[in-house]
């Protein structure tokens, strides 16, 4: 039976399923986290969202909102290494919170969990928000139909996970940039959004326009590309 299985396990890294599928685990951050088809495999250019977020909120008491969760990857990680601050994590799929909620547990965090698009179900909590401050943390669809075909290796990857429907992949942070502009909030909110080297422009332009009192600042991961833009809103 062993043998067959790892037969099995053979054959599929053949077909170029990751490994991280055929093992049911990814580290990120330092952390284990349980992965499957339904969830996007935590990539090590995401860790430097987590650090940008953890030097931004470091010792405050602030509420961070991590937009599209997956795996839980983002949320886990900075509810281990902040503990005055208070998590929160959504996703649109049921399937992804349930594995993003087992890896909280795994992980020994507490984390507030809700269903529903982008920053929707965390509406009526803004709003009652009387000053403090929001970090929104976003990892959202960014690849265009295009760059998912040309990229062999994430082909058994959820497309839902990685594909934007729009031509430059940003439609999905345009909708989130419009939720945060109909809350009108009355506390400062940080916005970090993980993006393509290639779509740099086009976000600052996106944001310049959204919020005209921001200014965008971009991070470059460990091999030198436009990864994390930031923006301060409020």
């Amino acid at each position: 039976m062993r043998a067959r299985y790892f037969s099995h396990l053979i054959k599929k890294r053949k077909q170029n399923f990751p490994i991280a599928y055929l093992t049911g685990e990814k580290e990120f951050f330092g952390l284990k986290f349980r992965v499957n088809q339904y969830t996007l495999i935590p990539r090590p250019e995401t860790e430097l969202m987590v650090e940008e977020i953890i030097k931004i909120a470091n010792g405050k008491k602030v509420h961070i909102f991590d937009i599209g969760t997956g795996s839980g990857c983002i949320a886990v990680a900075l509810a281990t290494q902040l503990s005055q601050a208070t998590v929160h994590a959504s996703d649109i799929f049921h399937s992804t919170l349930r594995t993003a909620r087992h890896n909280a547990k795994q992980n020994e965090v507490k984390i507030e969990f809700r269903h529903g698009r982008l920053l929707k179900p965390w509406f009526d909590d803004i709003r009652k928000m009387n000053g403090g401050e929001i970090i929104i943390a976003a990892n959202l669809p960014y690849l265009t139909r295009a760059q998912f075909e040309q990229e062999k290796s994430i082909k058994h990857e959820p497309k839902t996970a990685l594909i934007s429907d729009n031509c430059d992949g940003l439609d999905l942070y345009r909708e989130l940039c419009s939720q945060i502009r109909e809350l009108n909030p009355a506390s400062t909110i940080t916005l970090l959004l993980e993006i393509d080297p290639g779509q740099t422009t086009a976000i600052e332009k996106l944001l310049a326009k959204s919020f005209p009192t921001g200014q965008a600042h971009i991070h470059k991961d460990l091999c030198g590309m436009d990864r994390v833009v930031r923006v301060k809103i409020g």
